[in-house]
């Protein structure tokens, strides 16, 4: 993928979009030890702006974006969205929290029904939330679409019947049909090309510029993260290790985030 910065220039808010502070996760292990899997993780993410959540397998990312989603619930620790406490106890307060904050996941095609045309997959959103009904999905899956360009006649196809860099802007297309907040990446891109990964990144930054999205993206990637997000979060072992501008990231002076970047980069 081409390196050169592609961030977004949109304005951030004095207040965060989101905050998590002192954020942790313990499981109970079969043999009766405690993993904590997250240990007082603090960051922020600014309305408009994208933050990089990075770190080998195992170092605690997933769970820190799951208890982000209200997927899983915190050991203790406080998450903020908008400036007030998130803790969605009940379904229908977790479906109110999701309408503002979407994932697209790494595998597309194991997160769409492949029984499902298009469209409705699209508008799947809006008809759990009572928003829309019958023959207006065609018309309204064709808008979105046209935002990730994709050409109108796909909203009448199967899954199946498209390539992984179709499926994942299909996936973008399904997270924005709710107009949220903020959009989470799960290892979004980790399985398409380096040339559709660099297309998708573009229509990300696009997208952002125009509509003022938020993104989290957890992965991998380091070089990719850079590319496309404002801040870095490197976690290591369940501890938040380094926190920064991703144009400061080859500065860091931190042992562990100078081995990710130097598996990447010559530095």
């Amino acid at each position: 993928m081409n390196t050169d910065m592609i961030h977004s220039n949109a304005p951030s808010e004095i207040t965060p979009l989101l905050r998590v502070e002192n954020l942790c996760k313990s499981f109970d292990l079969p043999t009766g030890e405690t993993l904590k899997a997250c240990d007082s993780i603090s960051l922020t993410v600014d309305k408009g702006k994208s933050l990089g959540i990075v770190g080998e397998s195992g170092s605690g990312k997933t769970t820190l974006m799951k208890m982000m989603m209200q997927l899983i619930p915190a050991s203790s620790g406080s998450i903020y969205f908008k400036g007030h406490a998130i803790e969605c106890r009940k379904a229908t307060q977790q479906l109110d929290y999701h309408h503002h904050i979407q994932m697209v996941f790494q595998d597309s095609t194991t997160a769409f029904d492949p029984r499902m045309k298009i469209a409705d997959i699209l508008c799947e959103p809006l008809y759990n939330q009572g928003l829309l009904k019958g023959r207006k999905a065609v018309a309204v899956a064709a808008d979105y679409l046209a935002m990730v360009e994709l050409p109108p006649g796909i909203a009448r196809r199967y899954p199946h019947e498209l390539s992984g860099g179709q499926r994942q802007r299909i996936a973008i297309a399904r997270a924005l049909v709710a107009n949220p907040d903020i959009i989470i990446f799960d290892e979004a891109t980790s399985a398409l090309d380096v040339s559709v990964q660099d297309a998708v990144a573009r229509l990300l930054v696009k997208l952002q510029k125009e509509h003022g999205y938020t993104y989290i993206f957890v992965a991998h990637d380091i070089a990719f993260v850079r590319c496309i997000c404002h801040k870095v979060a490197v976690m290591h072992k369940g501890k938040l290790v380094d926190y920064l501008d991703a144009d400061e990231l080859v500065q860091s002076d931190n042992p562990y985030t100078r081995r990710l970047i130097q598996s990447v980069y010559e530095i």
